[in-house]
C-alpha cells in the first residue's frame, strides 16, 4: 500500500492541476460569453433609445407645426416665438441624437451581422429628419397628419435592424 502512494499522490496532484486549469478556461470562457452578450444587450438598448427619441421629437414638433382647428385643445397652441424656440431646441436635441447613432455605428458593425445598407438608410432619414427641423418642416408628414411613405421605410428598417440584434444577442 505506501509502496504506491508516491505514485497515487503525483496521479492525485495532477489530476488536481488539470482539473483547476481546465476549470479556470472554461470559467473564463463563459465569462467572456457573458460580456459580450450583456455589450450587445446595451447597444440594442441604446439604438432602440435613440429612435425612441427621435421619435418623441417628431411628435413634439409635428403636432405644432399646423395650424390647429378650433376644436383641438389649446395646449398645443404656441406662439410664433415659442415655435421657433421649440424647432431651435429641437434641431439641437437632433443634432445630439445623431451624434450618438453616429457613435454607435461602429459598433453595431462590429458586434452584429447586419446589412451596413440598413444602417446607413437609417442614418441618412435620422439626417433628412435634422434637415426637416432646420427648414421649420414637419418631420416625415403630410398636411394632412397622414405619416409619409418614408417614415414608413424608417420604422420598417429601424424594427428591421432590432429584430436582427435581438436574434443575435
Amino acid at each position: 500500500m505506501f509502496d504506491t502512494l508516491p505514485y497515487d499522490l503525483v496521479k492525485f496532484l495532477m489530476q488536481f492541476v488539470v482539473i483547476v486549469v481546465a476549470g479556470g478556461y472554461v470559467s473564463k470562457y463563459y465569462s467572456s460569453l457573458q460580456k459580450e452578450k450583456e455589450a450587445k444587450q446595451r447597444l440594442i438598448h441604446e439604438f432602440s433609445e435613440i429612435f425612441g427619441q427621435f421619435i418623441a421629437l417628431r411628435f413634439k414638433v409635428n403636432v405644432h407645426l399646423y395650424k390647429h382647428d378650433d376644436n383641438e385643445p389649446h395646449y398645443c397652441m404656441m406662439t410664433a416665438q415659442e415655435l421657433k424656440r421649440l424647432i431651435i431646441d429641437s434641431y439641437n436635441e437632433s443634432c445630439d441624437l445623431l451624434g450618438r447613432y453616429q457613435a454607435i455605428k461602429p459598433l453595431i458593425h462590429v458586434n452584429f451581422n447586419i446589412k451596413s445598407g440598413e444602417i446607413d438608410l437609417l442614418h441618412n432619414k435620422y439626417h433628412r429628419w435634422r434637415r426637416s427641423l432646420r427648414e421649420s418642416k414637419p418631420i416625415y408628414q403630410s398636411e394632412q397628419k397622414v405619416n409619409d411613405g418614408e417614415y414608413k421605410v424608417l420604422r420598417s428598417t429601424y424594427l428591421n435592424i432590432l429584430k436582427q440584434m435581438k436574434e443575435q444577442s
